[in-house]
């Protein structure tokens, strides 16, 4: 789902989502109960609320440690940013993608 919800950013209204869900093999008529259930909705607000606190304009966005990656990001260059931020602490450094 992942992967067709990003192919299509601009097409993921209820409609779109539900063929995706059918294009999957998903039990569509479970899937679209669970996508307006209130716990579903809560976390989607906390998704937007985090990537918003965080700087996230668009997908992915790319994090290295706690610094929001600007830039190309390619492995070469993620690779390198890695190596320069385990450099500079000397606590553990993680990718994150959002």
């Amino acid at each position: 789902m992942h992967d067709l919800l990003y192919a299509h950013q601009d097409e993921l209204e209820y409609e779109d989502t539900a063929g995706y869900a059918s294009e999957l093999g998903l039990d569509v008529e479970k899937f679209l109960r669970d996508l307006e259930t209130d716990e579903t909705a809560e976390r989607v607000r906390a998704d937007a609320a985090s990537a918003e606190a965080s700087g996230v304009r668009g997908a992915p966005t790319f994090f290295i440690g706690n610094r929001r990656h600007t830039g190309p990001y390619d492995a070469e260059t993620l690779a390198r940013a890695l190596e320069a931020s385990g450099e500079e602490s000397s606590g553990a450094t993680r990718v994150r993608a959002e």
